[in-house]
């Protein structure tokens, strides 16, 4: 092991001041090193006022001493080194001194070594007399260097439902039994399916994946009919989206027995399920079903949101919903951990009905009240008034005729483009495609494989055929290039005007 004078000397420095490691056998016989302790974070101090070489102090004391596990003490932990790793960037020249600019400091951090090596590791272990330390599962989180992220602009927020539910979080669904929650998270499941608006709302195309603890395959089946007809589609449409009932089955996300706090073989398959499906929304129905432990605990609370759910939602990069019954005297069941840690808190409420009224209108009997009580990262109190009607869930005030329209018009016009786009592409690589069923080429099909149709079924490619069509802005049997000897190829095209 090198001397202080040798490295005092490297460094052209004669002072170093170091957090308090005095506990150490080996710090003993340095006093007459003129090594100082503190409390303070370890600092070089130039002799004669000239820069410091910074980035070879870095160098000279994280090789030294890489050995030391005593260094986990220090307030700042280590990053990815076994034992010295950011304890190196606690290297601070005093204020007198020329420092590095921001930028070159960002780089002489990434540049910093990270061997764990464990033949020097022993090493120093035996020279130290100290025990190695025993292996545990604990995994070093990362730590975050503002400096890296410079000047660039963060990326912006990711929405399922923009203001509503938050990608990469858990959201929790609220509702006493009996009000429609597992009903309105289908009917979010299909709407991010199909790329359609939830409740008005405009939604993230992707694939979703939903777990229904009380349902039945058949009543999955029946509630899925009716919000089919209410977004004009079918099960064939249905390609992005996939479910499952735990009706009658095991259904515990979380086991608490004696063995601690782990996740169960279910939440193995369903992370698995999930990664290889691709779903970037999962929902959870139920709180109750899924969790099984005291839910007044606020460990056991935290662990589950925090070390399942939210896990399961940065694994996919996407979001879960989580819906949950509450307590009858407030908005959520159990310790104060359920709603810490949503991100976002929705409630389904009944429409207020007089209690005085033997006989309620039935049209208000049919109304609910959906509120977003906490959201982290948009404004709260919003809510919208829901009406039920044939099977699913639409906002009062707008008819289904409009809530489709508008919906419908929209999807129109960008699968339209779509469908533009991909026929354009075929065009440039001299590929004809028809607007006949039974071809070969039949233009639908052969654009299901475009990158630009992901997330358009192969019925809206053959509508959006259809409507361009009867617009005049695609023609068919139009000459669209030429084959090796020379005739003519045909198939659909823009149309004249269209094409200018």
């Amino acid at each position: 092991m090198l001397g202080f004078n040798k490295i005092l000397a490297d460094l052209g420095t004669d002072t170093i001041l170091l957090a308090d490691l005095g506990l150490h056998p080996l710090w003993e016989d340095l006093e007459d090193e003129r090594i100082e302790t503190s409390s303070g974070c370890l600092s070089v101090l130039h002799r004669s006022g000239r820069h410091c070489d910074t980035s070879r102090a870095l160098e000279i004391i994280s090789q030294e001493f890489a050995g030391f596990p005593n260094l986990f003490d220090l307030s700042c932990p280590p990053m990815d080194c076994p034992v010295f790793g950011e304890f190196a960037f606690m290297l601070i020249a005093p204020s007198s001194l020329q420092r590095e600019s921001k930028q070159e400091l960002a780089k002489s951090r990434s540049a910093l070594p990270k061997s764990k090596d464990p033949v020097v590791t022993e090493q120093f272990m035996q020279e130290s007399k100290l025990e190695p330390q025993k292996e545990s599962d604990f995994v070093a989180p990362a730590v975050i260097d503002p400096l890296a992220w410079g000047d660039v602009e963060p990326p912006a927020r990711r929405w399922v439902v923009e203001g509503w539910i938050p990608s990469g979080h858990v959201t929790g669904l609220y509702g006493p039994p009996g009000n429609g929650k597992s009903l309105l998270a289908q009917t979010l499941l299909t709407a991010c399916a199909v790329g359609r608006p939830w409740l008005g709302m405009n939604t993230t195309p992707m694939k979703v994946f939903g777990l229904f603890c009380e349902d039945e395959t058949e009543e999955l089946w029946r509630r899925q009919w009716s919000i089919n007809k209410h977004y004009d589609c079918t099960n064939y449409d249905l390609e992005n989206m996939l479910l499952t009932s735990l009706h009658g089955l095991p259904s515990m996300l979380m086991d608490f027995g004696e063995n601690g706090l782990d996740g169960t073989d279910l939440y193995s398959w369903l992370l698995s399920q999930v990664r290889q499906f691709g779903a970037q929304l999962v929902v959870v129905d139920t709180a109750a079903a899924t969790f099984g432990g005291d839910e007044n605990n606020r460990a056991q609370v935290t662990k589950y949101l925090n070390e399942i759910l939210a896990h399961l939602a940065t694994e996919i990069d996407g979001a879960v919903v989580l819906c949950a019954h509450p307590s009858k005297s407030s908005a959520y069941s159990g310790s104060t951990a359920w709603d810490a840690s949503f991100r976002s808190r929705l409630n389904l409420s009944r429409y207020p009905i007089d209690d005085d009224d033997e006989q309620p209108d039935l049209e208000l009997t049919s109304l609910r009240i959906l509120e977003k009580q906490k959201a982290n990262y948009s404004g709260i109190g919003d809510r919208l008034v829901l009406e039920w009607n044939d099977g699913c869930f639409r906002v009062q005030g707008q008819s289904e005729d409009t809530v489709d329209r508008i919906g419908r018009q929209a999807r129109h016009r960008q699968v339209d483009q779509v469908f533009l786009t991909a026929l354009d592409s075929l065009i440039a690589q001299n590929r004809n495609v028809s607007h006949a069923p039974h071809a070969a080429n039949y233009a639908p099909k052969a654009m299901r494989r475009h990158s630009a149709a992901k997330g358009v079924s192969k019925a809206e490619l053959t509508a959006a055929m259809e409507r361009l069509l009867e617009q005049g802005t695609i023609l068919a049997n139009q000459t669209v290039g030429r084959r090796p000897n020379r005739t003519p190829l045909h198939g659909l095209a823009r149309s004249q005007d269209e094409a200018k």
